[in-house]
């Protein structure tokens, strides 16, 4: 089958079907004996020739086009929707290729339904966009992007834990879809789409995106703790944890980018306010001005008191709950002001921070503050490379009826 679409194998699957089915009416006895072989109107060779036009059908692609509906309602919240390959894992992938028009005859609505109900989420409540694309970062960087994050041991697993954001979306998203192309659209392609989604109507660039991905079986408790970075991280460690993806230093700093929108818990950062590498003390590194901010938001009046949820305090007295955002000055909009933010020494994470310490990512840092098309441009190659890893597709994996249960 090479890289055919699995929408284009349907047709072929089809087109055999119907020719064998003519076939058998041909030769359907109506009696026994010589009754049968008078009414036998094919000879031994005929119906070998025949047989071979239909093999050669499949590979020439000659096979009815049955109608389907050409058109679907337009809507002001369309994103461009254009045609071409993507490159996928191919040692987990079937040799089979993400395209953009994967879904134009299994679910034509496809991107309507997904533009009109998460332009709504997100005109709800902006912190949904970040939520979305975080989603997606932590179901790829896993195990690939075969929207395992949706399901209960990899979601309750460590970082994921009550932290993760933008679920009632997907959920809306593909309730939509089951009642438009029931069993066509997987979660781990809703899951792409949402993320480019809030992208887009953050402000951010527009990137092409190829369909096709298949939803996974597996289901590891324990995977995400181990694979995803950890805010606390020096710049050697994320640049490690990347490259064992496949990403560079580029990708690295283009894709912290999307920390330009949303915000993060007090407890990821608590220890640069007083304990920074146990050392007892603070950040040295950490802006004067967000340093007071910051801990005024976050720290306990003492370490007896627990927050107002009756969590425990973290061991350096910092709030569980409280949550900041990632980007002081303009936290709903994708933007370059994280950059700018970071040369300042006003990034929140230790990951942030940490971009300035290596004089590569340093030297990323400066050019994305200073040229806001530049990071666009990367940004939107690294996010094509991260929806694209480990994919399933093709046979493999299932589309799943809902996205937070196996079929």
């Amino acid at each position: 089958m090479g890289t055919r679409s699995l929408g284009e194998h349907r047709r072929h699957q089809h087109c055999a079907s119907e020719t064998m089915k003519v076939i058998r009416q041909k030769v359907q006895p109506n009696g026994a004996g010589t009754q049968r072989s008078c009414k036998l109107q094919i000879s031994a060779s005929a119906g070998i020739v025949l047989i071979f036009a239909i093999l050669a059908s499949f590979s020439i692609g000659i096979c009815p086009q049955f109608p389907t509906s050409s058109t679907s309602a337009t809507s002001s919240s369309t994103l461009p929707f254009m045609s071409g390959p993507f490159p996928s894992d191919t040692a987990s992938s079937s040799n089979y290729s993400l395209t953009e028009d994967f879904y134009a005859i299994l679910c034509p609505g496809l991107l309507n339904i997904v533009n009109e109900t998460l332009t709504r989420a997100i005109s709800r409540n902006a912190s949904v966009a970040a939520g979305l694309l975080r989603l997606a970062f932590h179901d790829c960087f896993v195990q690939g992007c075969d929207g395992s994050v949706l399901l209960s041991p990899e979601l309750e697993d460590g970082p994921n834990k009550n932290s993760l954001r933008g679920l009632e979306a997907i959920n809306e998203v593909k309730q939509a879809l089951e009642s438009e192309c029931p069993g066509m659209v997987s979660c781990a392609d809703i899951v792409a789409l949402a993320a480019r989604h809030s992208v887009v109507q953050s402000g951010g660039p527009y990137y092409a995106l190829g369909l096709g991905r298949r939803d996974g079986f597996i289901m590891n408790g324990s995977l995400a703790s181990a694979e995803l970075p950890k805010p606390d991280l020096n710049i050697s460690s994320v640049l490690n944890h990347f490259s064992r993806k496949g990403f560079n230093e580029t990708d690295v700093v283009s894709l912290l980018g999307a920390h330009t929108i949303g915000q993060t818990k007090c407890s990821n950062f608590g220890g640069r306010l007083c304990n920074q590498e146990g050392t007892g003390m603070a950040d040295p590194r950490l802006n004067a001005s967000l340093f007071l901010q910051l801990t005024t938001t976050c720290i306990l009046d003492s370490p007896m008191i627990n927050d107002v949820n009756g969590a425990t305090a973290s061991p350096c007295n910092s709030s569980q709950t409280t949550t900041v955002s990632l980007d002081f000055d303009t936290p709903t909009v994708f933007d370059n002001s994280f950059f700018k933010n970071v040369q300042q020494w006003r990034g929140v994470l230790n990951t942030d921070a940490a971009l300035l310490d290596h004089p590569t990512t340093k030297a990323l840092v400066q050019a994305y503050a200073e040229n806001q098309d530049l990071f666009f441009e990367d940004f939107k190659r690294s996010m094509v490379k991260l929806s694209s890893l480990a994919v399933l597709t093709g046979v493999q994996g299932e589309i799943r009826r809902d996205c937070s249960l196996q079929n």
